[in-house]
């Protein structure tokens, strides 16, 4: 016995692609460096500083270390003084 009935099955498929494409970014201005232009050079001279990595020929400004002068003098002493009174802080 067959029945006159149909059954129709709708199948849906949903798809989502993403692109991605590289854009080339504005040169930074002198000064700065890194994505955005977001990092500021610590050269020493003010020369300006490699606009990709920060890197500085003239070397680091006074104060300043690491491989793009990102590293403040200032930053380390806050960072003992706050290490310090820590370790004091029971006595």
């Amino acid at each position: 016995m067959c029945s006159d009935r149909v059954i129709t099955v709708l199948v849906v498929t949903l798809a989502v692609i993403s692109l991605y494409a590289c854009t080339a970014q504005t040169p930074c201005t002198n000064g700065w460096f890194g994505p955005n232009c977001q990092y500021q050079c610590h050269c020493a001279g003010s020369a300006p500083c490699d606009k990709h990595d920060g890197s500085c020929s003239s070397g680091c400004h006074q104060d300043w270390f690491g491989p793009a002068c990102q590293y403040g003098e200032a930053l380390i002493i806050a960072i003992t003084w706050f290490a310090f009174r820590k370790s004091t802080w029971h006595q």
